[in-house]
């Protein structure tokens, strides 16, 4: 490939090689690249003297270029847009002007080249070593070093095989004829960064500019005027641009499929803390009774967090009383969640302090005290010992839901403020009777307003617990009502359901 100097040529692999061998194995692979060098200008009709002084500069320049991108955090699996960039600033252009300077002075003190020429095959031979690194060293990299975040390809066998064959034709047809299509190669190198691995790209790189060089050397393809040197360097411009284009891009695919990766696990682990830290703040069991059965849903807000501020409470007081308590702090995260336990917790020790539900409402509010204009809404709900009468109170609340087998569902009494919005209000207590077979439904308003449309919610949440009056049987009946009435859409908001059955 050398044509106006013999020792000088704008395709010059070997460099790659050396690069690829230093940033592969270390700097003890200097010695085989300092005799190979040696040896191939040795026989370049030029003193033995001048042949391994240019040797000690084709050596000198990888190990500078391996230096300058260990020094600034290069890893060969070019994963990584940095990475690209510096193996195409550092290991190439920068590193290899100490081989084309120390060649050509060289060339000059033995007289193969006039002094006046130096910038002109200065130029030639910075190019050939350049290129070499760029298209040759990722190849190396890719294949021996593997991929650091073990990558796998999104695309198949079959998928590569054809990309390949189509690939091949698309550059023959490109750098081997004379029709005038230097970009149709683009498409597919778009195609293996989206769907294959930097090795790949790398692979596909090496395999154009192998067609392109030989296009041009035989005189066909896009360059064929001026003399091969001239020529050589118009494939070296244009392969450059192509090279440094795919392999970012690929490393911008390969960034993003791996932050994706680190999201979703991030995410996973996210949910299981979550879901962890709602069930401390949530009780463990619902009371067991004969003639009463208790099934609840909890479901956090997952456009807004994993964990949120509704919460629920069912437990036995000393009297074999049982209180039931659903409630909704506005917001979500991790601040709703503590507001909404520092609230159950006070509500569960107002209920062993008195017997009226808009007293224990009352007693639990200066709870959200420091809370600054955090309100909340809550119902609470104490069945009797024998199962035959309720008496509850609500603060702003959705109201409850009763169903029974004789009668059609419908909505019980409720209203009062909601908590900690700084108003004195007397809240009050209802009493209602129960019968068996009665359907109790507590649920926040995530239920009904995860759509936007609350009539339609509640007209399916109504039939949803005359449906379980109808059939006791369901296994889960709050899963039961949330699939009822929401589908398979999810709430923009969090969403608790509990369903108390009387059975007898």
């Amino acid at each position: 490939m050398a044509f106006a100097t013999k020792q000088v040529t704008a395709v010059w692999p070997p460099t790659g090689i050396a690069l690829g061998a230093l940033l592969l194995w270390g700097y003890r692979a200097w010695p085989g690249i300092w005799i190979g060098a040696f040896a191939s200008n040795a026989m370049s009709a030029e003193p033995l003297w001048t042949a391994a002084a240019i040797a000690t500069g084709n050596t000198l320049a990888p190990v500078f270029g391996c230096f300058l991108l260990r020094r600034y955090g290069f890893e060969n699996a070019l994963d990584r847009v940095r990475d690209v960039l510096l193996l195409a600033a550092l290991g190439a252009a920068v590193a290899m002007t100490v081989s084309a300077t120390n060649g050509v002075a060289q060339l000059a003190l033995a007289r193969l080249v006039p002094w006046n020429a130096f910038g002109s095959v200065w130029w030639v031979w910075w190019a050939g070593d350049a290129m070499g690194a760029l298209f040759v060293a990722p190849v190396l990299l890719t294949w021996f070093a593997g991929n650091r975040r073990t990558e796998r390809a999104e695309g198949g066998y079959a998928e590569l095989a054809t990309l390949a064959a189509i690939f091949v034709l698309a550059s023959a047809a490109t750098f081997l004829t004379d029709f005038p299509l230097r970009f149709s190669v683009y498409p597919f190198v778009i195609w293996i960064a989206l769907r294959f691995t930097q090795r790949e790209m790398a692979t596909a790189i090496a395999i154009v500019s192998g067609i392109a060089i030989w296009g041009t050397a035989h005189g066909v393809g896009p360059w064929t005027a001026g003399s091969l040197d001239t020529r050589l360097l118009q494939v070296d411009s244009w392969m450059a641009i192509l090279a440094i284009t795919s392999l970012v891009l690929r490393a911008v695919a390969a960034e993003r499929r791996a932050a994706r990766g680190e999201l979703q696990a991030l995410l996973s682990a996210t949910r299981r803390s979550a879901e962890r830290l709602q069930e401390a703040f949530l009780p463990e069991h619902l009371p067991d009774r004969p003639g009463l059965r208790c099934d609840v849903l909890y479901a956090a807000a997952e456009r807004e967090a994993l964990i949120g501020g509704d919460w629920y409470d069912a437990f036995e007081l000393p009297d074999k009383r049982i209180a039931f308590v659903v409630g909704d702090v506005t917001g979500h995260g991790l601040d709703a969640a503590v507001a909404a336990a520092r609230i159950r917790r006070s509500i569960f020790i107002a209920a062993f302090e008195t017997r009226d539900p808009a007293e224990i409402l009352s007693k639990a509010e200066p709870a959200l005290a420091d809370e600054q204009h955090v309100p909340a809404t809550a119902i609470v709900a104490i069945v009797s010992p024998d199962l035959s009468s309720m008496s509850y109170a609500s603060a702003g609340h959705p109201p409850l839901i009763a169903a029974s087998p004789r009668a059609a569902p419908y909505f019980l009494r409720s209203g009062g403020l909601p908590l900690g919005i700084d108003v004195a209000v007397a809240r009050e207590t209802h009493v209602q009777a129960l019968e068996p077979g009665t359907v109790l439904l507590f649920y926040t308003d995530g239920l009904t307003e995860f759509n936007r449309n609350i009539a339609v919610a509640e007209r399916a949440t109504l039939d949803a617990a005359a449906h379980i009056a109808q059939s006791p049987r369901i296994e889960r009946p709050a899963l039961y009502v949330q699939r009822s009435v929401m589908g398979s859409a999810r709430s923009i908001d969090d969403v608790v359901v509990l369903v108390v059955q009387i059975t007898s």
